[in-house]
This record gives C-alpha cells, sequence and structure tokens, in this order.
C-alpha cells in the first residue's frame, strides 16, 4: 500500500496489515486532525483552482487542504466513469449523487450542454462551493440543477457527523439514530425513486442515461431500497462503492444492480 504523508506529502510504500502501516495511518490521522482544526479556525472560505480535463479548461473553488478538484478531475481523464463510451444525447439525464463540489457535474455540463443534470450534496460547505463552481464556469441556467439533500432509503432528515475540511468524504453521515431535536448538523433528503420519477416526468423521458454515485456507504440503503423498475430505468451507473467493517459487502451489490442496470462501471474504495 502506498501513502503520502506529511505537508510535502512524501510517499510511502508499505505492506498491507504491518506494523508499520499503522503507524502511518496514526500519523496520518493527527495531520488530518491538525488541518481539520485550521480549518475551522480560520474558516476558510474555498481555494480557486484551475484545471485542465480532456482539453477542457475549468475553475473550482475547493476547501481549504482539499484535494479532491485533483482527485476527480484525474479520474475523469483517465475515464474512470466510462463517460466516453455512453454517447450521451440531447435531453439525457444525469443524477449525481455526492455530487461534492461539482467536478463532475460542471465538467458535463460544460462538454455535453445539453444534458439535464441533478446534483446533490448535503455537505453545506461543499453545496455552496458547487454553486460557486457552476457560476464562475459559466454554466447555463437549466443544465444543473442543484440540491443541498442527501438520498436515503426513506427521505429522513439525517445528521452529518462532521464538517470536514479535507473534503475526504469518510465523515459522512452518522449511520446511527439520534434524537434530532437541537441538532444543527440536520440535513434533509430524498430518495432515489422519487428523484428519478421527478426528473422523467419534468423532461417527459422515459430513461435516466447515468446515474453517478460516490456518497461513502450510503449506495447500500440508497440502492437496495430502490424500486426494481426504476433501476431498470437507468442506462448507465458509474462511481464508487465503498467497503467497511460492519457493511455490506461491495461485491455483493454490484451483482445486485448488473441484474437490472446493464452498463455498471464501479470502483471499490476501502474505508478505514
Amino acid at each position: 500500500m502506498s501513502y503520502k504523508l506529511g505537508f510535502l506529502k512524501m510517499r510511502f510504500s508499505v505492506e498491507e496489515g504491518s506494523r508499520k502501516e499503522k503507524i502511518i495511518k496514526g500519523i496520518i490521522k493527527i495531520e488530518d486532525g491538525i488541518k481539520r482544526f485550521l480549518g475551522k479556525l480560520l474558516k476558510f472560505k474555498g481555494k480557486k483552482h484551475s484545471v485542465c480535463i480532456n482539453g477542457q479548461k475549468l475553475f473550482f473553488y475547493d476547501l481549504l487542504f482539499s484535494e479532491a478538484f485533483k482527485w476527480i478531475a484525474e479520474d475523469i481523464e483517465k475515464d474512470c466513469y466510462g463517460f466516453k463510451k455512453m454517447d450521451f444525447k440531447k435531453g439525457d439525464i444525469i443524477i449525481d449523487i455526492g455530487a461534492n463540489i461539482g467536478i463532475v457535474s460542471v465538467y458535463l455540463a460544460k462538454k455535453y450542454p445539453f444534458l439535464k443534470i441533478y446534483s446533490f450534496e448535503p455537505f453545506p460547505a461543499n453545496y455552496r462551493l458547487l454553486l460557486k463552481n457552476i457560476k464562475i464556469n459559466n454554466i447555463p441556467d437549466g443544465i444543473i440543477h442543484p440540491f443541498n439533500e442527501a438520498v436515503t432509503k426513506d427521505g429522513r432528515d439525517i445528521v452529518m457527523s462532521a464538517s470536514d475540511y479535507l473534503n475526504s468524504g469518510s465523515f459522512s453521515i452518522n449511520f446511527k439514530e439520534h434524537n434530532l431535536n437541537g441538532n444543527k448538523n440536520i440535513v434533509h433528503s430524498a430518495t432515489l425513486d422519487s428523484i428519478i420519477e421527478t426528473a422523467l416526468a419534468e423532461n417527459k423521458q422515459e430513461h435516466i442515461r447515468l446515474l453517478k454515485m460516490d456518497c461513502e456507504l450510503s449506495e447500500y440503503e440508497i440502492l437496495k431500497n430502490t424500486k426494481i423498475e426504476n433501476l431498470k430505468k437507468i442506462s448507465f451507473l458509474s462511481g464508487e462503492f465503498h467497503e467497511k467493517k460492519g457493511f455490506d459487502n461491495p461485491d455483493e451489490l454490484e451483482s445486485y444492480v448488473k441484474k437490472y442496470i446493464p452498463n455498471v462501471n464501479i470502483t471499490r474504495c476501502k474505508l478505514d
């Protein structure tokens, strides 16, 4: 396994499960805590970055210490999502669950301005940057439909576990039951069923061209609780399935969705 350690991002390769790996993970955890503290202390609103993806120059504001813009841009450049084989047509509908700061949504909107993109991002700081990034990239109104919402199996209100100035995503949703009264980190959610049905009705379409998911373990409850008839309306599923102790198996989830969605392109991501 390879890890980038320290503010200078020195790279170390260690054996998975070894004592050295545990030590390095511990140091990284401490560093991340320091970065989060500094981000909160400085109340940083975002830093502007310029990236070029497949010849398209784009601009993104991202959170302090975050490299999400770089990682996701590299994934698009390498075609990890499989966009090149999707042959997008006028009026195609994209659902972006876990839109983050909007990199995938903005890229698709610039390259294919005839799409209808529904972008869902629950973390308020990311959502504010998503709106900002839509604006600074001159995306016309009506292409990207942004929502400051999570996606869940039942549309319940949820608690975000933390504010994350690293934009690592691993803070994600607190899945345990909580008393929501007075909690400042509550966000609303929608179901994938309601999103699909609303998007199809609004655009008078019969199919969702692409469902992109990077929602840090929420994919299990979302996909397994979506109506089969709605899953069958999705042509492509791309994104990340996550692995963490106490959650379902990503291989089993992939096998399940492949029964109903003809094109599935998934990257597995292990969360500590």
